[in-house]
């Protein structure tokens, strides 16, 4: 990831910030072994060499590419009086892909050691191959968040406030659904109103918000 910033370095009324973030990154799951009728620690080759036993291998990675830019800015309207406007302008790109591998005994037979039907030994492989595998659309998730805020000097220590927040979560997909079927979870958006005071009173010794 990467973030570059520029702020202001004035002592006037305006003080702002501007900035771009940047992230690319990929959840991985590397391998997953599902082991059945072997030793819980068994290797693939042990698992196959086991009567019955097998493993199931799964990969699963989700990639992300994330862009934003942001400014906010803080105006002082009068001396004890300050207003604090930001916006934020954020892209998320999400994707995801899996493979299962199976190894040993992937199928048992209908009915094992059938003396009408000896031929029936399910399906074994003895090394390692792929199963499933399935890629899912890219989804890119856009979203404009803000904040606004009032602060009143009501004493030298103490400070009454207002704000109103948008935050935003992109949607996503489940890395441990091993499916080509999913469906992307959708985004979250979320309203956060606040209205408060922060103080320091006792010469500082006592802090109350």
């Amino acid at each position: 990831s990467q973030e570059v910033q520029l702020l202001s370095t004035g002592d006037g009324p305006l003080q702002w910030v501007a900035g771009a973030y940047y992230f690319d990154g990929t959840a991985k799951i590397r391998p997953l072994n599902l082991v059945q009728g072997a030793a819980y620690d068994a290797t693939f080759d042990e698992a196959a060499a086991t009567p019955g036993g097998n493993i199931t291998a799964i990969t699963a990675k989700g990639p992300t590419r994330a862009l934003a830019a942001y400014g906010q800015a803080t105006y002082a309207l009068t001396e004890t009086t300050k207003l604090t406007a930001g916006l934020r302008y954020t892209s998320e790109r999400r994707g995801y892909s899996y493979a299962v591998s199976g190894i040993g005994q992937i199928v048992p037979p209908a009915v094992p050691n059938d003396p009408e039907d000896p031929t029936d030994d399910g399906f074994y492989s003895p090394a390692l191959i792929p199963l499933d595998a399935g890629t899912l659309p890219k989804r890119t998730f856009n979203k404009l968040t803000w904040r606004l805020a009032v602060d009143q000097n009501l004493a030298p220590d103490v400070m009454g406030y207002v704000s109103w927040n948008r935050g935003f979560k992109s949607g996503t997909y489940n890395l441990n659904d091993f499916s080509s079927t999913q469906v992307a979870v959708e985004p979250e958006k979320l309203d956060a109103y606040e209205i408060g005071i922060k103080s320091r009173l006792f010469d500082r010794a006592l802090q109350l918000n």
